[in-house]
Order: C-alpha cells, then sequence, then structure tokens
C-alpha cells in the first residue's frame, strides 16, 4: 500500500503533464472528465479521512458506550468534510 503511494502522484503528474497540451479544457467533454476525476478525489479524501485516519478515535470505549456523542461527532465530521470539499471546488474554479 506504501508503494502504491507512493509512485501514484508522480505517474499522475505525469500523466497530466502529458495530455495537456492535446485537448481543449473548455470542450464539454474535458469538463464531463474533470468531473468525474474530482468525484473519485473527494471520494479517495472522504474514504481515507473517515476509515483510515477517524476510525480509531471512533472506536474508542468512550465513543462506542454513548450514542448520542457518536451521533453528534458523525455529524460534526460530515459538516466537516463537506464543506472542506465546497472550499476546495470554490478555489478550483
Amino acid at each position: 500500500m506504501a508503494c502504491f503511494f507512493a509512485i501514484t502522484p508522480p505517474l499522475g503528474i505525469a500523466v497530466g503533464i502529458a495530455i495537456s497540451s492535446s485537448y481543449n479544457p473548455k470542450s464539454p467533454r474535458a469538463l464531463v472528465i474533470e468531473a468525474i476525476f474530482d468525484s473519485i478525489s473527494a471520494g479517495i479524501s472522504v474514504y481515507m479521512a473517515l476509515v483510515d485516519l477517524i476510525a480509531t478515535d471512533l472506536l474508542r470505549k468512550e465513543m462506542s458506550c454513548n450514542m448520542k456523542l457518536q451521533v453528534m461527532s458523525n455529524f460534526a465530521l460530515f459538516d466537516v468534510f463537506s464543506g472542506h470539499m465546497g472550499l476546495i471546488r470554490l478555489f478550483d474554479a
């Protein structure tokens, strides 16, 4: 898994540089492809944050015994991450 994470960013950068001069960024097809890749990226970010990073905090005894705290933290985390995705999209445009 560590090798995958080490190889993926440089590979993605190389592919992006290679195709950047071969398409019109304002065409409908390019916009659809960009939207698909943005949604995949957002999904991976949310998965990594919720499953890999925050799961250890949510599985502690204090969280598993208190249902109200669990529901409140889940809603708070959802609001924070959806807000961050909105900010990323705002500055990406």
